[in-house]
């Protein structure tokens, strides 16, 4: 109880006031309890919010009764909610006036909360709360307004200078809104930091996967690349044996190799090796001791050719005699060309260096073919060289031999009145012998087969006699020389042998 008298001017209309007005028929025809909004008590107890339950008599509005809670209680007793994220509530009205504020919400509305007023200051302007503190009213948070009027509860997302949260649910009787709100981030931050946790973990799971794996690699790559020390060497060797092996040279046993396979191989090896060994020193024997046994007889049958050739008087025998001599000098040839091989397989060769003509050697070994190449009208031609030639040191009876050979080669080949030409050329280290003819050619998938032993290019069964080795023993014996032969050919059109003596060896 309180003495109105003393509290209330003299002459005040009560029933003016919110308290009693909003009892009446007019403004509650149901006679139910109201809520007023905040408004400054004149009683001077500051800013509250009344529940008014009106009193009828018979004929009126006898009295008001209810209950006033001050904006003050409000905050301290109801608002004071421990939120997590740092978040805090404040009461709406119906209207959308902030009804109570805390502390922690000030900053972000901007607004001093009114627990406290001297009425007879505020009376005189109004006694409401002012349109700053209407929600309605502000500006940036219509979204959050509409949605208060549209739903008795939800959320929203707002803007107070930071990004917020809010939350809402309608107080049951004076149909006002509480409203939670929290800043975004601190809501979501501990998302984020398990984001921030994850992204973490999983940067480290890909750090420690990529070291794995680089770790995982460099192991594979060092046993790869120690298997291959152990693997490829011993392969290397193996090959290299079986290079030297088909050139028929000879493997040493003393080998060790880190895998069972490859050394049972590399002893296979070792033991192939010298069975061909000996297998082509048989051969070679065989061959030098038959070639020698068959000279002989050869050198007689020749000699008495040319002894009938000369004593004969009639001329159809002293033709078949020489027949039988042309007949001889072809199989002495091919003894020699074996004789030369075995002894060249036997390495019993050796290079006895002198001055040398080079073009009176081409002239003999040139004059032993010129008899048949006349019969077939084939023209042997030596063409000294414009310039005289530097000069040579090299074995006269092997250069012989090599260019016999190349001779002999270009007359049986050649086409009937065909040319061989034998032609000089000095360059700055080596002098150049070519050896040119008209004959047959060789296609040129066959060019890599001339110096194989024993292969005569499909020429087995022909009438060109030979046995495929003489070209075999020039090469070999130009290179005893330190020298090498080239071969230029067109098929149908001739082909050009080209001995390659080094002048380096002059100097010997």
């Amino acid at each position: 109880f309180f003495d109105v008298l003393a509290t209330y001017p003299a002459g005040m209309r009560i029933p003016d006031y919110n308290f009693y007005y909003e009892a009446d028929a007019a403004h509650n025809p149901d006679g139910k309890v109201v809520w007023t909004d905040a408004y400054l008590d004149p009683a001077g107890s500051g800013w509250m919010v009344s529940a008014i339950a009106p009193v009828h008599g018979p004929e009126r509005l006898e009295a008001v009764v209810g209950i006033d809670v001050t904006v003050a209680t409000i905050v301290d007793e109801v608002l004071d909610l421990d939120l997590a994220h740092g978040g805090y509530a404040i009461l709406v009205s119906r209207d959308g006036t902030i009804l109570a504020l805390p502390p922690a919400g000030e900053a972000d509305f901007g607004l001093g909360e009114l627990t406290t007023g001297d009425y007879r200051t505020a009376i005189t302007q109004d006694t409401f709360k002012p349109g700053a503190f209407n929600i309605y009213r502000r500006d940036g948070l219509a979204d959050l307004s509409g949605a208060l009027v549209q739903s008795p509860a939800g959320d929203s997302r707002i803007d107070l200078g930071r990004p917020m949260l809010a939350s809402w649910a309608t107080v049951a009787g004076p149909e006002w809104k509480l409203i939670v709100l929290a800043a975004e981030r601190a809501v979501l931050q501990d998302a984020t930091d398990l984001r921030a946790q994850l992204a973490f973990v999983s940067k480290g799971m890909i750090a420690i996967l990529i070291l794995f794996y680089l770790g995982f690699f460099a192991f594979l790559w060092a046993r790869s690349a120690a298997m291959s020390r152990r693997v490829a060497r011993p392969l290397a060797e193996i090959e290299a044996n079986m290079a030297r092996i088909a050139e028929g040279g000879r493997v040493d046993a003393g080998h060790a190799y880190g895998v069972t396979e490859l050394q049972a191989l590399g002893d296979h090896l070792v033991t192939m090796g010298e069975k061909i060994s000996a297998a082509n020193r048989a051969k070679s024997n065989f061959l030098s001791a038959m070639s020698h046994e068959l000279r002989t007889p050869l050198n007689a049958v020749m000699g008495m050719a040319d002894l009938l050739a000369e004593t004969e008087p009639d001329a159809g025998r002293r033709k078949m005699a020489g027949a039988i001599r042309r007949a001889g000098s072809h199989l002495l040839s091919l003894v020699e060309g074996v004789i030369d091989l075995a002894r060249l397989d036997k390495d019993e060769l050796r290079p006895s260096l002198a001055p040398v003509d080079p073009v009176a050697i081409a002239d003999a070994a040139a004059q032993p073919w010129r008899a048949e190449a006349a019969e077939r009208g084939i023209a042997i031609g030596v063409l000294p060289p414009d310039a005289a030639l530097p000069p040579l040191r090299s074995d006269a009876a092997i250069l012989a031999r090599i260019l016999g050979q190349l001779v002999a080669n270009a007359v049986k080949y050649n086409h009937a009145a065909g040319t061989v030409r034998i032609t000089f050329a000095a360059g700055q280290d080596a002098l150049r012998i070519a050896v040119t003819d008209t004959g047959l050619g060789i296609a040129a998938d066959k060019v890599g087969r001339l110096f194989t032993a024993f292969d005569r290019l499909g020429h087995e069964n022909t009438a060109i006699a030979g046995a495929g080795v003489g070209l075999t023993v020039a090469q070999r014996l130009a290179a005893l020389l330190g020298g090498r032969i080239e071969v230029a050919s067109r098929e149908g059109e001739g082909s050009t042998f080209t001995l390659h003596l080094p002048l380096a060896q002059g100097a010997g």
